[in-house]
């Protein structure tokens, strides 16, 4: 049987891991956007450089080859099929006999119109998200966070961290 996980976080790769304790022979392929497995909750340490992408891995070195799960990162899904059993990822068909939906939230930049003309805008759900906060981090001084929960404040206090001026 050959299970398709769409989705590399917490669920997506608890759900493999059992799978395969369950189903030793079976094939688990795991698509995701992502380009690693990280976990989003210490992501915002990578901003300050308190983590590198090495120490940002919610799973042992290994994992993938161990539990001998085939890794598409990088693969966006543009299109499920149910009636053919395939998923359209980068314009490659993968087929299915189980699919797991396991792509966690996206997040959204709120519909208020100034927000449409903002340089230096970004979202917090990727490592591309980190590294460009970083990057834009060296050269500003201030930064201005909208909303206030874990990922926000997360970020806010890594961006103090490193000495910048910051409005929640």
């Amino acid at each position: 049987m050959k299970h398709l996980i769409i989705g590399a976080g917490p669920a997506g790769i608890t759900a493999a891991k059992t799978i395969r304790n369950l189903r030793p022979k079976d094939e688990i392929v795991v698509l995701t956007e992502d380009t690693h497995i990280i976990s989003r909750v210490m992501l915002h340490q990578y901003i300050n450089d308190e983590r590198d992408i090495n120490t940002l891995s919610f799973v042992e070195e290994g994992f993938l080859e161990k539990n001998n799960i085939r890794w598409f990162g990088e693969h966006k899904v543009t299109h499920i099929d149910p009636e053919s059993k395939t998923v359209t990822a980068n314009n490659k068909k993968f087929s299915y006999d189980k699919l797991l939906l396991a792509p966690g939230a996206k997040s959204i930049v709120p519909p208020i119109c100034i927000l449409e003309v903002v340089k230096n805008l970004y979202s917090f759900r990727h490592l591309t998200d980190a590294k460009a906060i970083q990057a834009a981090a060296k050269s500003g001084e201030r930064a201005v966070i909208i909303g206030a929960g874990l990922v926000g404040l997360s970020v806010a206090e890594s961006l103090l961290k490193l000495n910048k001026k910051v409005t929640v």
